[in-house]
């Protein structure tokens, strides 16, 4: 069955929040422990990298400003899993980060020692997971087990990439300010 796409002309901001998960990803230095990745709602509705210039630091810390672009990334499990044929489809940018002025030590995660300030939500290394609405269409497809789901529910399986790739710039146009450029990684 022929799967229906979503028109990148109907999202609107509001949806635009709602197809986004937010994550922050941390890598520590190598020998510093384990990678952390935490779920946040405490991202802002729209992101202007513009204002990351205008927060203020904590007195012995300076922010460091962010390499500018965002990343749309597409993965897939086709050819790799049995009966695999959707795509994934994120978004990856840099938020800015916090640096002790006395020893350099960068914190993009977390709680700084002494600090009263967390440092989520719009610091450290984002990953962006793009969902979208479950369509009829997409219920009717008997290869896919979709039984505990109903129309309007949000999945991060895309149909294919182009249309994934359209969305994601037009949730980007309507989430991102002052961004630079869009690059893509097509991993499918």
């Amino acid at each position: 069955m022929k799967q229906v796409d979503i028109d990148p002309k109907s999202i609107d901001l509001e949806e635009a929040y709602c197809m986004c998960s937010h994550k922050i990803e941390y890598t520590p230095p190598e020998g510093e422990g384990k990678p952390l990745a935490c779920k946040t709602d405490e991202f802002p509705l729209v992101i202007d990298f513009d204002d990351f210039k205008k927060i203020e630091p904590p007195a012995g810390f300076e922010i460091t400003e962010p390499k500018r672009g965002i990343t749309i990334r597409i993965t897939t499990f086709a050819g790799y899993s049995i009966g695999a044929k959707h795509y994934y489809c994120d978004l990856r940018f840099d938020g800015p980060l916090l640096r002790d002025k006395k020893d350099g030590f960068v914190w993009s995660f977390g709680k700084p020692r002494g600090v009263d300030v967390d440092v989520g939500s719009i610091f450290g290394f984002h990953n962006v997971e793009l969902y979208r609405r479950l369509t009829e269409k997409d219920l009717a497809d008997k290869n896919i087990d979709w039984d505990f789901y109903e129309v309007g529910y949000m999945t991060h399986r895309w149909n294919n990439v182009k249309n994934a790739i359209a969305c994601a710039k037009k949730v980007i146009k309507l989430r991102f300010k002052n961004y630079g450029k869009i690059e893509v990684d097509n991993r499918a």
